[in-house]
């Protein structure tokens, strides 16, 4: 049967090798593996060593790119809410009663927008 070994054992296994503080057949003997195993972890640890400095311009596509739809799904939602709340407001308020809800000072709207979202 053969023997699995988790990253968590073959990552420091490499790192031994890397640091060359002892032979790949001293480190293997230790750590009771083939040191043909052991060369073969090594190259593989450093041949992904460039990914883990790159960044994945794939990955942070993506992510922005759902970012952008899930800001136009709620940009959607507020104009239909915005659209339903003129509507029914021009029907259910009077002019006087919707000039009344004008903020002359303090809105973070202007006066002329107000006046546009009260508007029939």
């Amino acid at each position: 049967m053969r023997k699995k070994f988790t990253a968590d054992y073959k990552v420091p296994a490499v790192l031994e090798v890397l640091r060359e503080t002892e032979t790949l057949t001293q480190i293997a003997s230790k750590r009771g593996i083939h040191p043909a195993q052991l060369q073969k972890w090594r190259r593989e640890a450093l041949a992904g060593l460039p990914s883990v400095f790159e960044r994945s311009p794939d990955k942070e596509k993506q992510a922005l790119e759902a970012q952008v739809q899930e800001l136009y799904a709620q940009l959607g939602e507020a104009t239909s809410r915005l659209a339903w709340l003129n509507k029914n407001l021009a029907s259910t308020f009077d002019r006087p009663a919707r000039l009344g809800m004008i903020e002359r000072e303090g809105s973070e709207f202007s006066i002329r927008e107000q006046c546009k979202m009260c508007a029939p």
